[in-house]
């Protein structure tokens, strides 16, 4: 019975290495987003090497909230009213800043509804 008692008090102070907890998407996309991926005619060359100088270097150093700021500042510069930045280039980035904000846990509520509904094909 104690060792019962042990393990369950035990068990919740593990750490995790579930996927949740381990995941290296958002480093992965942003290198390949700062190596062209979505960029095939070149035409974001200098934005890439910003994205790879303010964001892609400091997350593989040491990834903070303030690069959640930075991410969401260089999807507003590629959004922005009169940009030409191509389709795929743009969906790869706002797929990265999805990623990056479920990596600082900062989605909304709304974010979270939303995505159990595509996960459970709306059975929720």
């Amino acid at each position: 019975e104690e060792v019962r008692a042990l393990c369950r008090r035990l068990h919740p102070r593990l750490p995790a290495f579930t996927a949740e907890f381990t995941q290296s998407v958002p480093l992965t996309r942003i290198r390949d987003i700062a190596h062209g991926k979505g960029d095939e005619h070149g035409k974001c060359r200098e934005v890439r090497q910003e994205i790879k100088h303010t964001i892609q270097n400091k997350l593989h150093r040491c990834a903070g909230p303030e690069d959640l700021v930075a991410t969401e500042a260089m999807l507003a510069k590629l959004t922005a009213p009169g940009t030409d930045y191509p389709k795929a280039f743009v969906e790869e980035f706002r797929i990265f800043h999805r990623e990056l904000k479920d990596f600082f846990n900062a989605s909304t509520v709304t974010d979270r509804l939303e995505r159990l509904l595509r996960e459970g094909g709306g059975n929720v």
